[in-house]
């Protein structure tokens, strides 16, 4: 799902662009026909006129004039399954569900009602999905594929929310560059989710960032390392996330901890609270936001960052836009306000350096090689309150051999 993140020097997107953008999809909602077989001569009437309704995409009567004539739960196999295969045309995952199990058992059963069963999954799996229910869409599509491996909506759809359950992992490198004293810094970022089951995934990831030791006149960046380590687990059409963290520079140890959840599917509500410790001083942050599936392609977000430092207090409103097609996703986030140790759960990171920033933008693109390879590529780019500006320039690799 969609999870607004604060752009930073090297931002790890892929749980984001997996876990966090796996917004609606459109699965391929399709059987190699409904049954054609004819049931007695009393009721063929209505068969037909089921069938001819049908034809003309008026999936609801055509449900509708078989119940009239058969009942709810008819006794015999051919209109049981027929049901079943009208309400999945009506996109009803998990009514389908229920009638294509209950013609699976019946005398007569055969091979379509079972094929019927794990298109039916692969519509609740998205239907699920569109509302939020990570887990329970993981459930379905797990599901649907114990019955057809080659299920490539069901495949796909487990893409969307970052794979089955298993070891993946995602590495990143960047180079920064600013204008205050000709300052360049780089930065490696390493992590490693794990997915334990439908419901349940942890994660741990490395952070470094390295720059010169400067005489005199300091740069705009500081040596930093970063550990982080978190927990997560989808509740309903929630899913929250808690997260521990511990980072040391030059002459200071610090640690922190944050908690984000997001609520909702196709549109829905996120939140992120952070509290770091440094050296002599503390650092508050309340992210939320709202964002929503404008169509399976786009989704838009906004919200506000609130940060009380003890150094100052500023409230940065942020935007995000993403835009995907099959292989390729794109997205583009951008803060309009002082910020000062952001820090963002999708990575996670935090932005380590020395001066506030006023204003950034951030581009990231991923295409997804294979099933089991995506790229990425992004472009950073912030305005500090007394030290220029930096541009950040960062690929990325994540593998998931499943």
């Amino acid at each position: 799902m969609p999870r607004f993140v604060r752009p930073q020097a090297l931002f790890p997107c892929g749980a984001l662009l997996t876990l966090l953008l796996a917004g609606p999809a459109s699965p391929l909602r399709a059987q190699d026909g409904p049954p054609v077989r004819l049931p007695q001569a009393a009721t063929a009437g209505a068969w037909e006129q089921s069938l001819a309704l049908e034809g003309r995409g008026d999936f609801v009567a055509a449900k509708q004039l078989l119940i009239d004539a058969f009942g709810n739960a008819p006794a015999t196999y051919d209109v049981a399954v027929r049901l079943a295969w009208l309400t999945l045309r009506q996109g009803k995952g998990a009514d389908a569900v229920q009638l294509y199990r209950r013609a699976r058992t019946m005398p007569g059963s055969l091979p379509e009602a079972t094929t019927g069963l794990g298109l039916a999954l692969t519509t609740l799996g998205y239907n699920n999905l569109d509302r939020g229910a990570l887990g329970d869409a993981r459930t379905a599509w797990s599901e649907a594929l114990t019955f057809d491996a080659s299920n490539e909506d069901a495949h796909k759809g487990i893409e969307l929310l970052g794979g089955p359950p298993g070891v993946s992992a995602e590495v990143w490198a960047a180079l920064v560059s600013a204008t205050s004293a000709s300052s360049k810094a780089q930065v490696f970022y390493a992590q490693l989710p794990i997915r334990l089951d439908n419901e349940s995934a942890v994660r741990v990831a490395f952070r470094s960032v390295t720059s010169p030791t400067f005489v005199g006149k300091k740069g705009a960046f500081d040596a930093q390392t970063e550990f982080y380590g978190a927990i997560s687990r989808d509740i309903g059409i929630s899913t929250t996330e808690l997260i521990g963290f511990a980072f040391a520079g030059t002459g200071r140890s610090n640690s922190g901890v944050a908690l984000n959840t997001r609520v909702g599917g196709t549109f829905g509500v996120a939140a992120t609270v952070s509290m770091i410790a440094r050296t002599g001083k503390n650092n508050v942050q309340v992210a939320p936001s709202v964002f929503a599936w404008l169509s399976p392609n786009i989704a838009v977000s906004g919200g506000v960052r609130i940060t009380s430092d003890s150094a100052f207090s500023a409230v940065s409103p942020m935007a995000s836009l993403t835009v995907r097609n099959e292989h390729l996703t794109a997205q583009f986030d951008a803060h309009f306000g002082n910020e000062v140790w952001a820090f963002s759960p999708a990575g996670p990171s935090i932005l380590s350096f020395l001066d506030r920033t006023t204003g950034g933008f951030t581009g990231t693109v991923s295409w997804q090689a294979t099933r089991a390879v995506a790229a990425f590529g992004q472009l950073q780019l912030e305005q500090t309150a007394t030290s220029g500006s930096f541009q950040s320039i960062g690929i990325g690799v994540r593998i998931a051999p499943y």
